[in-house]
């Protein structure tokens, strides 16, 4: 059935760089996108700087099929915000290439849990050694006239912050849009910090990249009892590979693809089948209610009370928030603490019970 599904050719549309590294990470993860989808024709073209252009990509994956009056093609922009690229010049280059095709365009990157993954892998990997709760990141975004674009770099530091620990995030941006690079880096060391990584929100080498390791060198010499280290772009990764293919099928309106479970269902056709989960902890909860949301018959069941156990990963405690007081996040402590007491006496009492600690 994947493979009656996957007979659509897929065109990647990326933006080109004139930076030959770039060009070749960019063409490394085509290829890994080509070994997820080993029955689909894919051809990837560029916005500028590179060749093939978008429309010679588009007329290359149409070549010898007949226009069958359902999606004909398929183009995933591989492009992280929502500018001028995404919104106008790759519809019109689509439109040049396409003929009488029908082709559909698929949405950008932006805003997945995928590529959140990706960029947290970066940073764990630029932190070694170093404890995350002793450590600042300044999360580095190529910056935007769309608000939601910019507005989506804020959603991905505090969603970073959450699952590294990290003691502080601090969203920059390398042009168009504030607080600058240098400046978020003098609100991480305001903090009190003397170690920093600079994690680029950027997919491939380039001139992004490139400005950003300049502004960091520049601020690295004025302030030399802060250490700095840079994490590297997103790059050719799996995470990234996957959501190209999960934006690819979501067009193609494969049923259990897609954003709903990235990670969890990726690999599965569910049209016209009974969902069944088993385990009712946060996982299986969310599995169940993707599924439900698509229409798919879904039942779930628990070997014992839902949430009864816990993620590995978890410390299994219901914490409040209470270390988000060194930050003078007031509000959202009180928030926490408040749906805490809720779960204490109301919601879930013979879940979570208090626990005493004694402090040295």
């Amino acid at each position: 059935m994947l493979k009656e599904l996957t007979n659509v050719p897929l065109v990647i549309a990326a933006h080109g760089t004139r930076d030959p590294e770039g060009v070749a990470v960019c063409r490394a993860l085509a290829e890994r996108v080509r070994a997820k989808l080993p029955d689909t024709k894919l051809t990837m073209g560029f916005v500028e700087l590179t060749e093939p252009s978008i429309p010679e990509a588009v007329a290359e994956a149409l070549e010898g099929l007949e226009p069958k009056g359902e999606t004909d093609a398929v183009v995933v922009p591989l492009m992280l915000a929502t500018g001028g690229h995404v919104r106008i010049d790759i519809p019109e280059a689509i439109d040049e290439g396409r003929g009488e095709a029908r082709v559909a365009y698929s949405a950008a990157l932006l805003g997945s849990p995928l590529l959140d993954s990706a960029v947290r892998n970066r940073v764990v990997e630029a932190l070694g050694e170093w404890r995350p709760q002793d450590t600042a990141c300044v999360l580095v975004g190529r910056g935007s006239p769309v608000t939601e674009s910019n507005a989506e770099r804020y959603r991905m530091a505090r969603t970073l912050m959450e699952e590294t620990e990290l003691r502080s995030i601090h969203p920059a941006f390398i042009q168009v849009s504030r607080p600058s690079v240098p400046e978020a880096l003098n609100h991480a060391k305001a903090t009190g910090v003397k170690q920093i990584v600079v994690a680029p929100h950027f997919l491939f080498p380039g001139k992004l990249r490139t400005w950003n390791l300049e502004q960091v060198a520049a601020w690295r010499e004025n302030n030399p009892d802060v250490e700095v280290r840079v994490a590297e772009v997103i790059g050719d990764c799996d995470e990234l590979a996957q959501l190209v293919v999960d934006r690819y099928l979501a067009e193609l309106d494969a049923e259990g693809f897609g954003e709903g479970a990235p990670g969890f269902m990726s690999n599965l056709v569910l049209k016209d089948r009974d969902v069944l989960v088993v385990g009712g902890g946060v996982t299986g909860a969310g599995i169940a209610l993707d599924a439900a949301a698509r229409g798919l018959r879904t039942g779930i069941v628990e070997m014992g009370d839902w949430a009864s156990g816990t993620s590995s990963w978890s410390s299994k405690l219901i914490h409040g928030g209470l270390r988000y007081l060194y930050q003078l996040n007031l509000a959202l402590v009180h928030e926490s603490l408040t749906e805490r007491g809720r779960l204490l006496t109301t919601t879930a009492p013979h879940l979570v019970k208090a626990q005493p600690f004694l402090w040295p």
